[in-house]
């Protein structure tokens, strides 16, 4: 005997089965088709009500929804009842308004398109977790905004409430930490994950301490006023507190470009390590605006984005062999970038918005650590 209840349940049931149909690339809608099981031979007051429900809330006295199809009783059945053979639902446009699933199924084809478009690794997911596309719309964007920076830094090595997402906080990650961890995991090599925890910041070892901002130099005055030393690491929170005796300041993403720049003298000169996109530690040392502050990073698309990310923290900031004439003049040493997801960064110059992409469409980039030496002068 089919009842109500046996249809919502199928019914849904099919539509989630469609949803993960779309996922995979088959589209079509195929009907459903509910067959009755069972038979009854005895007259029962209780399923004659069970068919004159189910007939009542069906397509012919609703106007949408499903089909009833109705056995008439054979000549020798003591049952007098027709009974239902099958109950059919044809079209999506039945089965959405019968479940009242409208407004969901256009927001999960939204969702969706952002997530195949923006995260391709996440095709297999998709087709998995249907309900989960369906739970989180109108946060996707969110969501993938950061994904993709797991996925382009995979070991960040940067606390929780330092991570340089535009338009994410802390609360949003740790609100959404259960979906946000099923994403990056789907995504990112095993290598990075430790599985034991299921708190972000612990399965993707991000440090709970402050963290330092290594800096170096060579300068005679800045050696004696740190007792001799060439190098020193500074608590974030306090190096933003105490400005450092330095007139020039070089934020560089590289370690080896470094090493590289200390082989001659660089008078009133800090150098401060920015670690990629690692430079979100300096966003509160304000005294940087003071100085004549310089970066310089690889010459690809992300680069220019951590460019364009320290000049939201510092308008004053010179990018330092960070443009068109560099990049064509070392042909030579250009290699294949990795692609960038997201929106042209926000604080590029117009020339910089037009090599960025460049970048973007041709696939290239040049590391900083392949220049030629540079010179003080230069700077």
């Amino acid at each position: 005997m089919i009842t109500p209840g046996d249809i919502q349940r199928r019914a849904l049931r099919h539509y989630y089965e469609w949803l993960e149909a779309i996922a995979a690339g088959a589209a079509d809608f195929v009907p459903l088709v509910i067959k009755r099981t069972g038979d009854v031979r005895t007259i029962d007051e209780g399923r004659l009500e069970l068919v004159d429900e189910v007939v009542a809330n069906s397509k012919s006295k609703k106007g949408y929804g499903y089909q009833v199809l109705l056995d008439s009783p054979g000549p020798r059945s003591i049952n007098k009842q027709s009974r239902i053979a099958a109950i059919e639902i044809e079209t999506v446009a039945d089965l959405l308004q019968f479940l009242d699933k409208g407004h969901e199924f256009e927001q999960y084809q939204r969702s969706l398109a952002l997530i195949q478009s923006e995260a391709p690794r996440l095709a297999e997911w998709c087709i998995k977790n249907v309900r989960e596309i369906c739970r989180y719309a109108g946060i996707w964007p969110a969501l993938l905004s950061v994904l993709r920076f797991f996925e382009e830094n995979p070991n960040p090595e940067l606390p929780l409430r330092l991570l340089p997402i535009e338009g994410i906080d802390t609360k949003f990650i740790e609100k959404y930490n259960s979906i946000l961890c099923k994403l990056i995991d789907a995504t990112i090599e095993p290598k990075y994950i430790e599985t034991r925890f299921k708190l972000l910041s612990k399965r993707y070892r991000l440090p709970e301490h402050d963290p330092f901002v290594a800096c170096y130099f060579n300068d005679p005055e800045l050696v004696q006023y740190f007792r001799g030393f060439t190098a020193a690491a500074f608590p974030a929170n306090q190096l933003a507190q105490r400005p450092l005796p330095a007139r020039i300041v070089l934020i560089i993403e590289n370690r080896s470009s470094i090493h590289q720049l200390l082989q001659q003298p660089f008078p009133e000169t800090l150098i401060i390590f920015g670690g990629g996109f690692g430079v979100s530690l300096l966003k509160d040392v304000q005294w940087l605006q003071q100085v004549q502050l310089h970066y310089w990073g690889d010459l690809d698309t992300h680069g220019l984005a951590i460019l364009s990310q320290v000049r939201g923290y510092f308008p004053n900031v010179r990018p330092f062999r960070m443009d068109d004439r560099t990049f064509q003049a070392h042909q030579h040493l250009q290699v294949a970038g990795k692609p960038f997801n997201g929106d042209v960064p926000k604080y590029l110059t117009g020339d910089e918005i037009t090599l960025f992409k460049y970048l973007q469409e041709h696939g290239l980039r040049l590391e900083q650590e392949r220049l030629p030496p540079v010179a003080w002068a230069e700077f």
